[in-house]
C-alpha cells in the first residue's frame, strides 16, 4: 500500500467495521473532512492529488474535501470554490469568485455518495463551471458524471482486499466491503 493509504488507516480517516447511516449500516466509514487535523496527511494527500490533476481553470470542492481543495489550489496556483454542502441552488451553495465557461476540477475527500457529487458538479455547470473531472480521495462508491473523467487516489475495495490478504483484515470484512459495493467492478 502506498504511504497515503496507510495514512488514512492509521489516522483513522478511514476505518472498517460496522457503521449506521441515514440509509442502514455499512462496512466501513471515512472522515475525511477532518484531513487538516493531520497535516502530515493532507500534505500527502494534497502531493499526490496536485500531481494527478489535470489542466483546469478552476477547483471545486465538495464540502468534504475544502481543506484539501485549497491546499491544492495554493500549490497548482488555482483558484477554489467551495459548496457550503446546505442543498440550496447553485449560486447560493457555491462560494468564490467564478465566471461563466471555465474549466473546473471537482475535488471530494470521499465518494460515499455519489448522487451529491452528481449534483454538485450538475450544479456547477449551470453558474458556469464547466466540471471535465472528479479527483476524489478515497472511492467508496463509483462516480458517474456525463463527460467526465474520475480520479481515485485509493480504491476502497482494493485497499479491503489487500489488508485481508496480508492478514490485517478479516476477510469477512473485506468480502462486506466488496458486497457493499458490488458495482465497482473492483471486488475483493
Amino acid at each position: 500500500m502506498n504511504a497515503l493509504t496507510t495514512a488514512l488507516l492509521e489516522t483513522g480517516l478511514v476505518q472498517f467495521g460496522e457503521f449506521a447511516t441515514s440509509a442502514g449500516f455499512r462496512p466501513f466509514q471515512t472522515s475525511l473532512e477532518m484531513i487538516a487535523s493531520y497535516p502530515d496527511v493532507l500534505q500527502l494527500a494534497a502531493s499526490e492529488a496536485a500531481s494527478r490533476l489535470p489542466d483546469t481553470e478552476f477547483l471545486l470542492a465538495a464540502p468534504d474535501a475544502v481543506t484539501l481543495a485549497v491546499v491544492v489550489g495554493m500549490e497548482r496556483k488555482l483558484p477554489v470554490v467551495f459548496s457550503r454542502g446546505c442543498g440550496e441552488s447553485p449560486v447560493y451553495d457555491l462560494v468564490g469568485a467564478y465566471d461563466i465557461g471555465h474549466a473546473a476540477v471537482l475535488i471530494a475527500g470521499a465518494s460515499n455518495e455519489p448522487e451529491q457529487l452528481r449534483q454538485l458538479a450538475e450544479g456547477a455547470r449551470r453558474v458556469g463551471l464547466g466540471v471535465h473531472t472528479v479527483l476524489v480521495v478515497v472511492e467508496t462508491a463509483p462516480v458517474a458524471l456525463p463527460d467526465s473523467e474520475v480520479i481515485a487516489l485509493v480504491r476502497l475495495p482494493e485497499v479491503a482486499r489487500r489488508l485481508a490478504d496480508a492478514g490485517r483484515l478479516p476477510a469477512g470484512q473485506a468480502r462486506a466491503v466488496a458486497e457493499w459495493l458490488p458495482e465497482t467492478g473492483r471486488n475483493a
